[in-house]
């Protein structure tokens, strides 16, 4: 009874994530946060059931995003950087000091950032605007990846503490 319960509640967030990310490709400025939203989905599965079901999660959904979104920018930054970075992130924590972790996080970041933009230059012959604006991105990457870290770790305390004991008390999970 416990994997159809993990089971129908990993099919309901792959769904929910989907949604998100969706609903938010209707506008370019949401479009990025649906997919740090969705990212937030693939926590709660990962303290709940553990990373294989959340990388379960974040595979349906990556590859259903690839299919039916119009943008397939969004596609992109979900499944290279906002989709995985919940998996990974706690393995990353381990590193000490806090520092190096955040440094090798960010330089994990940027080098997928840098092979999407060679593989959107070499195999899809798109031209970026400029060097300084493709920096500039980078940059404004960096920052939303960092703030996106410190909301996963303010949120996932905020659950344990708060919210998860309510949830399994009243027979949700």
């Amino acid at each position: 009874m416990k994997n159809t319960k993990r089971i129908a509640t990993c099919g309901i967030m792959c769904a929910l994530s989907i949604a998100v990310i969706y609903l938010a490709t209707i506008t370019d400025l949401l479009s990025l946060c649906g997919c740090y939203a969705a990212a937030l989905i693939i926590v709660f599965i990962r303290i709940e059931y553990g990373s294989p079901s959340a990388l379960t999660v974040y595979a349906v959904t990556a590859v259903v995003c690839w299919l039916i979104l119009p943008d397939k920018l969004v596609a992109v930054v979900y499944t290279f950087a906002a989709g995985i970075y919940p998996i990974v992130k706690p393995y990353a924590d381990k590193i000490k000091p806090k520092w190096l972790a955040l440094v090798c996080k960010l330089a994990a970041l940027n080098i997928e950032l840098i092979a999407v933009y060679a593989a959107a230059r070499f195999l899809f012959r798109f031209e970026a605007e400029g060097f300084w604006l493709t920096l500039a991105t980078i940059g404004l990457a960096d920052l939303s990846f960092i703030l996106m870290d410190v909301l996963i770790d303010r949120l996932t305390i905020i659950y344990l503490v708060r919210y998860r004991d309510k949830l399994h008390r009243s027979g949700i999970l």
